[in-house]
């Protein structure tokens, strides 16, 4: 059942449907291609076909500025995770544990 329910910003195919896992938490990561782009909150679940890792996280910070606004949560900005408004990343940081199964659907 649906307990919560709020807008992210994606990228459409990435990653593919399929059923995922939880693997890997960081309260606090920066991206592996540019690391001057950090966020908190990170939940991973799937890899890329790059190698890089996809996860819930909120909105991205490049050098303390956000890489997008909350208004701008549904559309497909990311590079393959989910961006979450902050108070949503907590909440689902604090839900999503180590082998929380994740379903992406088409």
């Amino acid at each position: 059942s649906v307990s919560a329910a709020y807008k992210v910003s994606g990228r459409l195919s990435q990653p593919a449907a399929g059923t995922y896992e939880v693997w890997s938490r960081s309260p606090v990561t920066c991206s592996m291609l540019h690391p001057d782009i950090c966020m908190r909150y990170m939940v991973r679940f799937a890899k890329a076909a790059s190698g890089q890792n996809i996860g819930f996280h909120d909105i991205p910070m490049r050098n303390g500025r956000p890489l997008q606004t909350e208004d701008q949560l549904g559309l497909s900005l990311s590079g393959g995770c989910v961006r979450q408004a902050p108070s949503d990343a907590i909440e689902m940081w604090n839900w999503a544990q180590l082998g929380t199964v994740v379903v992406v659907v088409d």
